[in-house]
């Protein structure tokens, strides 16, 4: 994996652009991608405790071809994060 490019968003959260293409193999040219790595605090504590209250966790927003959702997506979603743009997609 390569780290493409490190920000914050507007609310403080660490967000960063990584290109995950480096796992694909010959037989599955695809499977992998672009993502957004972030790392937000969290608010509350989930019920399996995977996410402890007020602890930064990790959340991957990642490509997926079969969804539609392509690398170009994940770029714009990224650069749409980093300036406080709505990125959500429907």
């Amino acid at each position: 994996m390569e780290i493409i490019e490190r920000a914050v968003m507007p609310n403080g959260t660490e967000i960063q652009l990584e290109d995950w293409n480096s796992r694909n193999t010959l037989k599955y040219p695809d499977v992998y991608g672009l993502a957004i790595g972030a790392y937000p605090i969290a608010k509350n504590t989930g019920k399996g405790r995977w996410v402890e209250s007020s602890e930064r966790f990790r959340l991957t927003i990642s490509h997926n071809n079969h969804s539609g959702y392509s690398n170009d997506d994940v770029k714009a979603d990224f650069i749409a994060l980093k300036t406080g743009e709505s990125a959500w997609r429907t």
